[in-house]
């Protein structure tokens, strides 16, 4: 007997975008976090930015004291540091509940709906521990309130409230578990480079492009092999590394398609956000490009699952956990 031909790229996001048809609420949570973006003032560490920069200039001030520097490379980096400054004020970081949700989040001016608002600035090291860790667990959560229900229709063919209850916190552990262990060999890593590229600086300089060329390169590499862990956390119900693992096998045994997938995936929820700016500067169209902008990504997301559950099902994902 023929083994029946896996969809396409095209076929698994419509099948995506049938499942968002279907419930339309599954696009909820990212149009209410843009709205709360967009009616609340930005939260940001601007103060201590700036004392901690200070503290910085004062340090090459002493050092180039020792060491007269060249005058315009000096002023070079004290333009870098006003440039530097300038961005790490302006960082807002009610972004963490959204860095993992198809939102606008860099697309509109927090605040924006009740014009210039003035930011909640965060005055001490204590408190800015406690608010990033307070938001990263909720971004936490929200990718479980996110991806588990759009996971389950995907995977079931409906959604049930009580089984979705009961998952919601075994989830979010299981991806934020996630993040973490990567996180931990991304950061081996990037030492790692690091002190190839000083030991090749001293050495080889010349050679020192290469690595960088490397790194990115590994980056790349890594982005797309787990690009499919994230599905397997939530409709395998996978633990972390065998999350990791299945994404590594299901790439590696569908590379062009998985390659495929990744390129446009990017394309699309990179690309749109920026489309979109054209018309966010009035509210009448940032209401419509935050409305436009859930249903696309929520649209592309399960997409991605779809086109998981379908190839993870000739991985020997058990049959309990499939759906014709």
């Amino acid at each position: 007997m023929s083994q029946k031909p896996l969809p396409g790229l095209i076929d698994s996001l419509g099948g995506g975008f049938s499942v968002v048809n279907r419930r339309l609420w599954l696009v909820a949570l990212p149009l209410i976090l843009d709205l709360a973006l967009w009616l609340s003032p930005p939260v940001t560490a601007g103060p201590l930015v700036e004392r901690a920069i200070s503290s910085v200039e004062r340090t090459v001030e002493q050092a180039a004291g020792q060491r007269p520097l060249d005058e315009q490379q000096l002023q070079k980096s004290q333009e870098q540091w006003a440039q530097f400054q300038a961005q790490a004020k302006g960082i807002n970081l009610l972004n963490l509940l959204t860095w993992y949700l198809p939102t606008l989040a860099g697309s509109i001016q927090a605040g924006g709906a009740i014009g210039d608002a003035a930011p909640a600035e965060i005055e001490s090291w204590g408190a800015l521990a406690a608010v990033v860790l307070g938001l990263a667990l909720a971004g936490f959560l929200a990718v479980a309130l996110f991806l588990g229900p759009l996971a389950q229709a995907v995977r079931d063919g409906r959604n049930r409230l009580g089984e979705l209850r009961r998952e919601l916190l075994p989830a979010t552990a299981r991806f934020g578990g996630y993040i973490l262990l990567v996180g931990f060999l991304l950061l081996l890593a990037g030492i790692s480079l690091a002190l190839l590229a000083t030991i090749l600086a001293a050495v080889a300089a010349p050679l020192t492009a290469l690595v960088v060329f490397l790194a990115t390169a590994l980056a790349l590499w890594a982005l797309l092999y787990l690009s499919l862990a994230d599905k397997a956390l939530f409709l395998s119900r996978s633990s972390p590394a065998e999350a990791i693992r299945r994404s590594v096998l299901l790439v590696r045994g569908h590379f062009w398609p998985a390659l495929g997938l990744f390129i446009l995936v990017n394309l699309i929820l990179q690309g749109t956000p920026l489309a979109w700016r054209l018309i966010t500067g009035h509210p009448v169209g940032a209401l419509v490009a935050m409305l436009g902008n859930a249903y696309i990504g929520t649209g592309v997301m399960a997409g991605t699952l779809v086109f998981y559950r379908d190839r993870a099902g000739i991985q020997g994902v058990p049959a309990s956990e499939r759906s014709g």
